[in-house]
């Protein structure tokens, strides 16, 4: 089914604020924690949206905390303050201890934000340096 494009501009005018959610697990085995090392994508994402001149905020969610971290999108958006927008990094599995489909889940069920698992394509006016 073909939807047309749209700028996120015409949804609102609250500034944009870009949410990372990262899943994070705290182990003591190496191999599982090499998964979960995020250290060289903060600074990527540090850079392309300090030169978007894009609110953004990593933000790291294990099971028990990503419930208040969606309370806390939801309710920013709600009082205005920014038009989020949700990059959905958490691939895990609960069944092994790491957020996955409950992030989405909960996500579907209390916002009506477009969901990209993993990659987002975003139409966003060229920062001044292009």
């Amino acid at each position: 089914m073909y939807k047309e494009p749209f700028l996120l501009s015409e949804l609102s005018k609250a500034p944009l604020k870009v949410w990372v959610l990262a899943p994070q697990l705290i182990t003591q085995d190496d191999n599982i924690d090499y998964y979960y090392d995020f250290s060289q994508s903060i600074p990527e994402y540090e850079k392309i949206f300090s030169e978007l001149e894009i609110a953004w905020q990593w933000q790291p969610v294990t099971l028990q905390t990503y419930v208040g971290v969606i309370k806390n999108i939801v309710q920013e958006k709600s009082m205005g303050i920014y038009f989020p927008v949700v990059l959905n990094l958490c691939d895990g599995d609960e069944i092994n201890g790491t957020p996955g489909v409950s992030v989405i889940k909960l996500l579907k069920k209390k916002t009506w934000y477009i969901l990209v698992q993993m990659i987002i394509f975003i139409i966003l006016p060229l920062p001044k340096f292009l």
